[in-house]
């Protein structure tokens, strides 16, 4: 997925992205973008409602 430099920033601190590249975008002109590549994996998916029953401690 490719999303722009305002969307990086935002999601930056939870998921890594590609190096930026400059694109030319058809009626906005030149932007620079990233490719999301996926989730961070050093996240506690406990804090951030990512898990199941079985990864909490009982």
């Amino acid at each position: 997925m490719q999303v722009s430099a305002s969307t990086h920033s935002l999601l930056a601190h939870r998921y890594a992205f590609s190096d930026p590249q400059v694109v030319e975008v058809k009626g906005k002109g030149p932007m620079t973008t990233y490719f999301l590549e996926g989730a961070l994996l050093d996240r506690d998916p406990a804090v951030h409602g990512q898990c199941d029953s079985s990864d909490v401690p009982t």
